[in-house]
């Protein structure tokens, strides 16, 4: 696992990470996501914006882990019917 740096609004972070280009897209989406809801003009302060930042992309990862789990089950339920 290596270090590799990113920036996140303006400041720079070394992150461990064994995929350096994966974790340079999740930066830029994190930073891409911040930017959203400093458009808004409701969030003044830079943590904010990553507070908000960071429960919607939870948000999205538990939606997506939902699904993955929904298809998961109707995969063995397909499964153990052919068995």
């Amino acid at each position: 696992m290596a270090t590799s740096e990113v920036y996140v609004y303006g400041n720079k972070y070394k992150v461990m990470s064994e995929d350096s280009e994966l974790l340079r897209e999740a930066a830029l989406y994190v930073e891409e996501t911040m930017k959203q809801y400093e458009k808004s003009g409701n969030v003044l302060t830079t943590s904010k914006l990553a507070i908000m930042a960071a429960i919607k992309i939870a948000v999205e990862y538990y939606e997506i882990k939902k699904e993955y789990n929904t298809c998961e089950q109707k995969l063995q339920e397909i499964v153990n019917k052919l068995s």
